[in-house]
């Protein structure tokens, strides 16, 4: 077997657990590992944890195609240039610290950047919003799907969604 050398990460021990970081990001790659170092080896050599490994490299070289999720945060996030769309300035208008925290909560979200807006529903919203709960913390889940929120009602405005799936009841908005 050919030993490979994954650079940019961070391993911590803590409490006899391993966990995983991209050192750039900060963003958790394996959480509360169980086993010695040998056995962590063994894992982040797995072709599972290698295909994260490099998504998370590629990820930011990545076009989405239209009308998918990832689409829609390039355009609302500004990240791209879009021919014969007109740009998005809602999120240019917001403050910076609310820009750096709608996009780590939309990062959550890289796994469904693929699937078309049309085949969202409102469930795929919730399974998110739990996950992120459970990986992170109640109000950054919040924070998610009133991005997700904001951004969809963009898309119905322009008719690329038919209804906005993570629709925020209250009247809350970023």
């Amino acid at each position: 077997m050919v030993a490979v050398k994954l650079k940019g990460l961070k391993i911590v021990r803590s409490k006899r657990r391993y966990y995983v970081y991209v050192r750039a990001s900060g963003e958790v790659i394996v959480k509360g590992f169980e086993g010695n170092e040998a056995a962590l080896r063994k894992h982040l050599a797995s072709p599972v944890m290698l295909g994260k490994y490099n998504a998370k490299r590629r990820r930011e070289k990545r076009e989405y195609a239209e009308h998918t999720l990832g689409w829609l945060v390039a355009w609302f996030t500004n990240t791209e240039k879009f021919t014969g769309i007109e740009e998005c300035l809602h999120f240019q208008k917001l403050t910076a610290e609310t820009q750096e925290r709608c996009s780590a909560a939309l990062a959550c979200l890289e796994d469904l950047y693929d699937d078309a807006l049309t085949d969202i529903q409102t469930y795929d919203i919730v399974q998110a919003r739990d996950h992120v709960e459970k990986e992170k913390w109640p109000a950054f889940a919040d924070i998610m799907v009133t991005t997700l929120s904001t951004m969809f009602g963009l898309a119905v405005e322009r008719g690329w969604m038919k209804i906005n799936v993570a629709e925020v009841s209250g009247g809350l908005s970023i």
